[in-house]
């Protein structure tokens, strides 16, 4: 799995960003400073995420962002650019300097976002962001859950939307909002690092939720269940950070989570060392991944709210457990999916893309 869990994320510009950079040059540049790609060491990610690139010891990183050049500091990632992402950081960057609500507190629950870069090899340059680096540490453990009951981008044609539809009717996304798109845990039995991929976690069921989430939040098994100590402050702490962050999602008006992620991260070594001091240090909760987000409609992203909610009530019902596992998590009322399938078309129209959205419910693509 390597650092996958060190991917992207954003933030406002200016929000996290100044104690780790200089800005060199601030008048009006338009192009992207270049790096060698043999400058970085290349990182396949995992959960259909873009792949990124970390660089070597020594390398210094110049980012380009609102016209700046700037020189970075501190641990940080390059993921590849899908074009609409740096968009969507750039005008959340705005909409933050303007003070609208929501947006700049943001940035204390997803990763930081310096700007752009280009990164050449041979002859051909790509473009990258350039991102602050979620969990540095030398064995990283991490979930990601990819959220929301069904799966959309803007440019998605009729036959990539019924296959999402499919998809999430063949998963925990219909019916929770969420499913395990990637995990490393530690195993306690062999006492090594478990990977698990996005097509394993395909396969959970909503009765294998609550186990799923219990071999991450996995306390060493001298430790009788309920979670006690520093698993039981972690759990604690994520829904803590969940219920800050739907409360900020909740004010966010017109902006669409289409495709972003939950991200739990975790030191593993202070995990195999049962350092409980650093196990709760190390734990962190991240939103990420805003590569088909989308600032459209009214009112906040109703679906991703209730995505949140449900998975707040797994982490409450896991805390609660006597055992590592247990049935189905409660699940809340589904949401009306309607608004924003309207708004996925309104999207794909104002891109001059040429189809026409047809209703297709999950149940139909269920069978």
């Amino acid at each position: 799995m390597g650092n996958w869990l060190s991917l992207y994320g954003c933030c406002p510009p200016d929000v996290q960003t100044e104690d780790h950079e200089e800005v060199l040059e601030s008048v009006g540049r338009a192009h992207l400073p270049v790096h060698e790609l043999t400058d970085f060491r290349y990182h396949a990610a995992m959960g259909g995420h873009l792949d990124i690139l970390t660089p070597k010891e020594g390398v210094a990183i110049l980012a380009l962002r609102q016209g700046r050049l700037v020189r970075v500091s501190g641990a940080v990632v390059l993921k590849a650019s899908s074009g609409n992402e740096r968009r969507f950081y750039e005008a959340l960057g705005a909409r933050a300097a303007r003070g609208e609500r929501g947006e700049r507190r943001l940035g204390s629950l997803a990763p930081g976002f310096y700007g752009a870069a280009a990164v050449r090899s041979e002859e051909k340059a790509q473009e990258y962001l350039v991102l602050e680096k979620v969990g540095d540490f030398r064995h990283p453990l991490a979930f990601d859950l990819k959220l929301g009951f069904v799966q959309r981008a803007a440019h998605h044609g009729p036959g990539k939307r019924f296959h999402m539809r499919r998809k999430a009717a063949e998963t925990t996304s219909a019916e929770f909002g969420f499913r395990h798109c990637g995990m490393a845990y530690w195993d306690w039995t062999h006492m090594t690092k478990v990977k698990e991929d996005k097509y394993q976690g395909r396969q959970v069921t909503g009765r294998q939720l609550l186990g799923v989430l219990g071999r991450f939040f996995n306390q060493s098994p001298d430790q009788a269940w309920p979670l006690q100590g520093p698993w039981r402050s972690i759990v604690d702490k994520a829904l803590a950070e969940v219920e800050i962050l739907r409360g900020l999602i909740g004010k966010v008006e017109g902006l669409r989570f289409w495709g972003a992620s939950l991200l739990l991260v975790l030191d593993g070594d202070a995990v195999a060392k049962q350092n409980p001091e650093k196990i709760v240090s190390s734990f962190s909760v991240k939103l990420i991944d805003f590569s088909n987000s989308e600032f459209i409609g009214d009112g906040p992203d109703r679906e991703l709210l209730a995505a949140l909610r449900n998975f707040s009530a797994a982490l409450a019902a896991l805390a609660a457990l006597r055992g590592g596992g247990g049935g189905p998590p409660p699940v809340g009322p589904a949401p009306d999916l309607r608004p924003q399938d309207a708004e996925q078309l309104q999207a794909h129209k104002s891109r001059g893309l040429p189809y026409t959205l047809q209703d297709v419910s999950p149940d139909d693509c269920s069978k």
